[in-house]
């Protein structure tokens, strides 16, 4: 080993001791003055991480010289580092799988804590998902991108909790594009003159003109909007617990998946998803004259279905909040001076028969409203609401953010656009009530 590197290993040393001290701190003596240290001891150890790669570079290039190598060799150790890598990984693909492949989920966070500490060594599997600008040993401006594997499952637990966005028609859009524009019909009425915007067509007799038309279209944008999260985790509970993968999968998923289900019904257009009940095309069905406030009578529910689309009704189905559950319940349809029960089915509470109406799924969801306000119950045709996504979710680690109270932080990322492809209910060719694929109850 040469001197050179020695000496810088000296270095890297004395500055990784006092790491060490810091972070055994007291956290009341953590002064603006030893943070100040903390970062500038962190930008020394990367420049002298940079010197180290360097100086063995060189040194395996004279090496390469002294013993007679080919010129190939030489050329690739002048490769940048980072070049080298790539080299190596088409060069090697199965060695290096094998060597990614980590055991857990709890096995990576685990990796990641030994690679922060004064004396730990990062194990070569972190590398292979670095987040970007993190390029050195010790990655202060950025951190450990979390394996795929552990982000595609939080995911893919989101929309087992909450399964609107699986309904929704969904488009993927590129790494370049920031959202989508759909050419759409701009239709508001199915009158003659008046279908697919103005595209009208009559019974012509020989030698009569024929009407010419076009169908009206609009532009329909979608951009992506970005939700983000970040959590701190102290480090004995990433030691110590053999579950802590299993508590990031489980609360970021309910996270993640809430609130992009609450957007779908709830968002503004702003800065966020434009949501069911919030947009242009829903048909608000009112009350019935003399109903008692916070009820839902059979009368309400006849009269939504009503204003469904007969091409949506196959797709349709009942969101409520689950306080409505009891209401449905006692609904009833009168026969006569009586009444039967619309709820329950043919053979009665002992089937499986509790979970539709006119034959399409109710389904309690924690977002709509409580009852006796609107959105308490929503009849939608989720086949009309668009989802634009780039990619999955990314979850990054780090563990410089909140270094001096050793705590790991962990972000999240999902980028993320929605709004009903439709954009005003529409009118009947005969008939007084206007229709959507999303219909809501008044308020009452």
């Amino acid at each position: 080993m040469s001197l050179k590197l020695d000496s810088l290993k000296h270095d890297a040393r004395v500055r990784l001791d006092r790491l060490a001290e810091i972070r055994d701190m007291n956290i009341s003596k953590v002064t603006v003055q030893v943070r100040d240290e903390m970062k500038r001891l962190v930008s020394e150890l990367e420049q002298i991480n940079a010197d180290i790669a360097s100086e063995k570079r060189a040194a395996a290039i004279d090496e390469s010289f002294r013993s007679g190598g080919n010129d190939q060799v030489v050329i690739s150790k002048m490769l940048p580092l980072n070049e080298q890598i790539q080299a190596e990984s088409r060069s090697t693909n199965m060695e290096k799988r094998n060597m990614s492949s980590w055991k857990s989920h709890d096995e990576f966070f685990k990796a990641i804590i030994a690679a922060g500490s004064p004396a730990g060594r990062a194990d070569n599997r972190l590398y292979e998902s670095r987040a970007a600008g993190a390029n050195e040993l010790v990655p202060s401006a950025g951190g450990f991108l979390v394996d795929t594997g552990l982000a595609a499952e939080i995911f893919k637990r989101a929309q087992q909790m909450y399964p609107l966005v699986g309904m929704c028609r969904k488009f993927t859009i590129g790494n370049n594009q920031n959202g989508i524009k759909i050419p759409a019909l701009d239709e508001s009425s199915r009158v003659d003159g008046s279908r697919s915007g103005g595209v009208t067509s009559a019974w012509t007799g020989e030698g009569s003109e024929i009407i010419a038309s076009k169908p009206k279209i609009r532009q329909m944008e979608i951009v992506l909007n970005k939700l983000t999260g970040l959590a701190y985790l102290t480090d004995e509970l990433m030691q110590d617990s053999t579950n802590s993968s299993r508590i990031i999968i489980d609360s970021f998923a309910d996270e993640l998946g809430f609130r992009v289900q609450d957007s779908i019904l709830n968002g503004s257009g702003a800065g966020q998803p434009l949501g069911i009940l919030q947009a242009g095309c829903l048909v608000t069905q009112t009350a019935e004259g003399g109903q008692v406030a916070k009820t839902v009578v059979f009368e309400n529910i006849q009269k939504m279905w009503m204003r469904m689309p007969s091409s949506s009704r196959k797709n349709a189905v009942w969101l409520i909040n689950s306080d409505i559950e009891q209401q449905m319940f006692g609904m009833s349809m009168a026969i006569g001076t009586s009444g039967i029960p619309v709820w329950l089915p043919a053979g009665g509470a002992s089937t499986e028969g509790f979970s539709t109406l006119f034959g399409r799924p109710v389904l309690p969801v924690e977002q709509c409203k409580t009852l006796g306000s609107l959105g308490d119950i929503v009849l939608a045709d989720m086949s009309q609401y668009a989802v634009i996504e780039r990619g999955g979710m990314e979850v990054a680690q780090s563990l410089h953010v909140r270094f001096e109270y050793h705590e790991q932080a962990i972000r999240f990322v999902h980028r993320i656009g929605g709004q009903p492809l439709w954009s005003a209910p529409l009118t009947p060719a005969n008939g007084t009530l206007t229709q959507s694929p999303f219909v809501t109850l008044a308020a009452r």
